[in-house]
């Protein structure tokens, strides 16, 4: 009867939980580390819980936190300047239309090939192709963007996107600024007429216009 009694003992020391092997106020997971003295009698060996605490803790506090970074990205947009002529080209493509201007020289029809345009509702004339037909010579200085247009003893110097001017070297302005379209310079009606020393008329009822001497 001893015996039994001593293994009955034996057998419930090994399977009993620890909370009840020894005594010790807990903290709020519900553990707490051994003391020297339980450590001694081997109910434990460090920190560990009690009544159902919660284990999945670590460290002395058995919590544990995660910290999450938030990452923004910043993206850089990228802007692609142009050069003012290809800014001012593009506004140009972008309001002009093809004008059904009829051009009499000298009374005469004349054909203008490229046609004439119409931009901010103005007629504007290929300027080559009109001085010739007025019987001008034009140079092209690209580099300048500058148009030398000569005739008899006039001399008649235009720049592009620009309203200076000289005639016969003296200094001028005119009235709008000649504009370059599909690599063709175009100047305003009353731009290439008086720089030459023509005049223009206009009859809107059959939008038709007369260069004269």
């Amino acid at each position: 009867m001893r015996k039994i009694s001593i293994m009955v003992l034996v057998l419930f020391m090994a399977f009993s939980p620890l909370a009840h092997a020894h005594s010790g106020r807990t903290d709020s997971n519900g553990g707490h580390n051994c003391s020297d003295k339980s450590k001694a009698k081997g109910l434990c060996s460090g920190y560990h819980y009690h009544n159902g605490g919660n284990s999945s803790g670590s460290g002395s506090s058995g919590s544990s936190s995660t910290t999450s970074s938030k990452k923004t990205t910043t993206t850089t947009k990228k802007t692609t300047t142009s050069s003012n002529k290809d800014n001012e080209a593009s506004k140009v493509k972008k309001s002009y239309i093809e004008s059904s201007l009829t051009v009499y020289i000298e009374d005469e029809k004349v054909q203008l090939d490229p046609k004439p345009i119409l931009f901010n509702s103005a007629n504007y004339l290929p300027l080559r192709v009109t001085a010739e037909l007025l019987g001008a010579k034009v140079a092209w200085d690209q580099g300048t963007s500058t148009i030398t247009i000569s005739k008899d003893d006039r001399t008649f110097i235009l720049t592009v996107d620009s309203t200076a001017a000289k005639i016969n070297d003296e200094s001028t302005t005119i009235s709008s600024a000649p504009i370059l379209v599909n690599n063709v310079v175009y100047v305003s009606i009353r731009v290439i007429a008086e720089g030459l020393g023509y005049t223009a008329k206009y009859q809107s009822d059959t939008d038709s216009l007369y260069i004269n001497k």
